[in-house]
């Protein structure tokens, strides 16, 4: 954010930024939620001809849906792993260095202990 809007902004400095974050969220999810209902809205006159156009459609409009889910699930999977897993790699065989020189924070696996558990 830039500076100039915090001079103009007569309520700065009450909200936090997570605050601020929050309503700025609650705003797209109702206009979201506004657009659909509008759309909806919209299209009732096709209501007549509903079982035409899933008839004839049907099996189009499930291809496209599931593609879109597709996709949408691609680029999801995609974003995941591009922010929440950097580092990862590194992360992962720093832990493995810690435990192959014995200061690591995690015990030893003790397979004694297994075996005796698994006894009947």
């Amino acid at each position: 954010m830039t500076e100039s809007w915090k001079e103009d902004c007569k309520c700065y400095g009450i909200f936090s930024e997570s605050d601020l974050k929050r309503i700025e969220e609650t705003a797209s999810c109702a206009i979201s939620i506004h657009s659909v209902f509008l759309t909806i809205r919209e299209l009732k006159y096709l209501t007549p001809y509903k079982r035409f156009l899933i008839h004839e459609y049907g099996n189009v409009i499930l291809i496209y849906l599931a593609t879109l889910f597709l996709n949408v699930f691609a680029i999801a999977l995609a974003l995941n792993r591009k922010f929440f897993l950097k580092d990862t790699g590194r992360k992962l065989s720093h832990l493995d260095n810690q435990l192959h020189v014995g200061h690591g924070d995690l015990p030893a696996p003790s397979f004694e202990e297994e075996d005796d558990h698994h006894v009947a």
